[in-house]
């Protein structure tokens, strides 16, 4: 059986701001993750990521679960897990990992700011050179084929 780590931590908040955290580019981007799959889980959901690998591992399967606790806070579950089913020896790495995304969640919970849809008193949007990623809102050129953000294609 694979090494791995497991961490709770309950957050005042609710199920849709920690997805939107986690769903975010920039949490991928800085921690290093893939993101493989998401799923609804009831009331909650859960993220499944990939962390490559490292001169210390051969990568780790990590999974992010967040449930609702009670109306006004959720409970957020992390698995790290080594890749590969026979490294029983992870020097760490899965509870760093976890320490690490809990780090990101705490400091980007209370000022979260999603990438936000253009709103039609936006000056932007009426600009002919201008328009906005249908994924995450980012400002593109109308020339953009992909979202320099998120990698999302884009219509014409």
């Amino acid at each position: 059986m694979a090494a791995k780590f497991v961490n709770q931590k309950r957050f005042n908040t609710d199920v849709n701001q920690i997805a939107s955290i986690v769903r975010d580019i920039r949490f991928s981007q800085a921690l290093n993750l893939e993101l493989k799959s998401e799923n609804p889980n009831g009331a909650g959901v859960w993220f499944r990521f990939h962390h490559g690998v490292t001169f210390t591992s051969w990568g780790e399967k990590i999974t992010i679960t967040v449930n609702p606790a009670t109306p006004c806070s959720v409970d957020v579950t992390i698995e790290s897990e080594c890749a590969m089913p026979t490294q029983i020896i992870d020097y760490g790495k899965n509870t760093q990992n976890v320490r690490n995304i809990f780090e990101y969640i705490e400091k980007h919970v209370a000022n979260y700011v999603p990438n936000a849809q253009p709103t039609d008193n936006n000056p932007d949007r009426g600009t002919s050179d201008i328009k906005f990623c249908t994924k995450c809102g980012t400002k593109l050129s109308r020339s953009d084929n992909f979202c320099r953000a998120c990698g999302a294609k884009q219509n014409q």
